[in-house]
């Protein structure tokens, strides 16, 4: 799933040791829970599902950054950085 990168994730899950595995590998890779929802299929039963949903994160901010080197500069035996 993560190689697909997908906006949204909607996962349905009966165990919820696996839902908590896979949550903390799709957080880590950049996704965010939004909402969990248990659902019960089967009455009268202990089996619940649960169903989650995921989004990707959107990054907090962007930095621009431009660098430039005028003529001569970065040759120096400092690797082109002035010390202060």
């Amino acid at each position: 799933m993560l190689a697909m990168a997908p906006k949204r994730i909607v996962y349905v899950s009966c165990d919820s040791a696996t839902l908590a595995r896979d949550l903390r590998i799709l957080a880590d890779g950049g996704y965010e829970l939004k909402r969990v929802r248990a659902v019960d299929m089967f009455p009268q039963t202990v089996h619940v599902e649960t169903v989650a949903l995921l989004s990707h994160k959107a990054p907090d901010s962007t930095v621009d950054i431009t660098v430039e080197f005028g003529e001569g500069e970065g040759g120096s035996d400092k690797g082109g950085f002035e010390v202060l």
